[in-house]
């Protein structure tokens, strides 16, 4: 069965809403944003808004679910391909970096919209609570595979503690303002991470 195509002009019309809520991200906080603000700085109708999205809300929940679908992604070609994870679960004194940090950092560091999403759901950011189960399915999975010896509910344990740990780090560095770098924040995490698998094991 084909998929069915997209058309050109939607996705146009799309990507110049999402560059237009970008670019009023920089200077007015979402919740205070409305759809003729919106409709403005993309310089589109009102009506061609209403032809696509039934509100401002439904608009923003499409392009968070775009995040979650890139964020999944990335987390589970991490744990398909990266095993310095599993030889530091098995030695935690082995020294390992744990590259989907960075990278999470970092994307959230250059990200206006993602900043904005999260600094508004607070802790109720539903497309990162849905990565983090998907990153364990992707870990569990990889787990198996690897033949290691480990109790499976031990490690649901760590890896919930870990995980959760490393979103609330990102709520309160976008919440007190991201005064410091993604590297910054990685390196803490990593160090976090790091402690918490030691003293587990």
């Amino acid at each position: 069965m084909k998929k069915k195509k997209v058309d050109k002009r939607i996705l146009q019309t799309r990507q110049s809403l999402s560059d237009a809520l970008t670019t009023l991200l920089q200077t007015k906080a979402i919740e205070t944003i409305t759809v003729i603000d919106l409709v403005s700085e993309a310089q589109i109708n009102r009506s061609t808004f209403y032809l696509h999205y039934n509100s401002l809300e439904n608009f923003m929940t499409d392009l968070e679910h775009d995040h979650y679908v890139h964020f999944r992604k990335q987390i589970v070609e991490y744990f398909d391909t990266d095993t310095g994870w599993l030889d530091h679960l098995m030695d935690p004194e082995k020294e390992v970096t744990f590259t989907i940090l960075d990278y999470v950092f970092q994307l959230i560091e250059k990200n206006t919209q993602i900043q904005a999403f999260m600094g508004a759901r607070l802790y109720d950011s539903e497309f990162l609570l849905k990565v983090v189960d998907d990153g364990f399915e992707s870990a569990h999975k990889a787990l198996l595979a690897s033949g290691h010896d480990v109790d499976i509910n031990r490690f649901r344990q760590i890896y919930s503690f870990v995980s959760m740990g490393c979103v609330g780090l990102i709520f309160n560095w976008i919440g007190s303002g991201m005064k410091e770098s993604s590297q910054e924040i990685s390196n803490l995490a990593h160090k976090l991470v790091k402690h918490s698998l030691k003293s587990s094991y």
